[in-house]
Formats: C-alpha cells, sequence, structure tokens
C-alpha cells in the first residue's frame, strides 16, 4: 500500500493510517465520531529529501491493516519541520 506522508522530521516519518481509528465498539466497527490515527516511524536518513520508503506495519492495538509492508511517499506536500533550510 501506497501512503504519503504527512510530516518529516529528523527524527520520524508520520502519517495517518487508513485502516486506524481512535475509537471502536465492542463488534470491532469503529464509532462514526472516532478520529484517523497517526503512525510514526524512524526517518533512517534524517534528511528531508522527497524519496519512497518502504516500512512494515507496526502490530498497534485496534488496528485493521491487513497490509504487511508500505510504501511511503515523501513528497513536495509532505509538512518538513525542524530542518536548517540552507
Amino acid at each position: 500500500m501506497e501512503i504519503y506522508v504527512e510530516r518529516l522530521t529528523p527524527n520520524h516519518i508520520i502519517y495517518r493510517c487508513p485502516d486506524c481509528k481512535s475509537r471502536y465498539k465492542k463488534n470491532g466497527d469503529p464509532y462514526k465520531t472516532a478520529k484517523a490515527v497517526y503512525h510514526a516511524h524512524g526517518n533512517d536518513t534524517g534528511g528531508s529529501e522527497n524519496r519512497v520508503v518502504s516500512r512494515s506495519h507496526h502490530a498497534v492495538e485496534g488496528c485493521k491493516n491487513t497490509f504487511t509492508e508500505t510504501k511511503l511517499i515523501v513528497n513536495d506536500n509532505t509538512l518538513k519541520l525542524g530542518f536548517n533550510p540552507y
């Protein structure tokens, strides 16, 4: 699955998981008011360059994620925080 990264820092790649919600009912369905959940992976290069990074999904309780590998896309629309602009 390909997911666009929303935020990038020197230490983390942060993205909204399309399969996770903040709250679930006892039957496993998400509440209508549940919010999206963000996941963070380490920024292995520490850089802010545009790239595609492959990561395995973390086992997060309640996540309905069924894919095993995620391609995280860092592009010009990614908010890059904490990098030296020079």
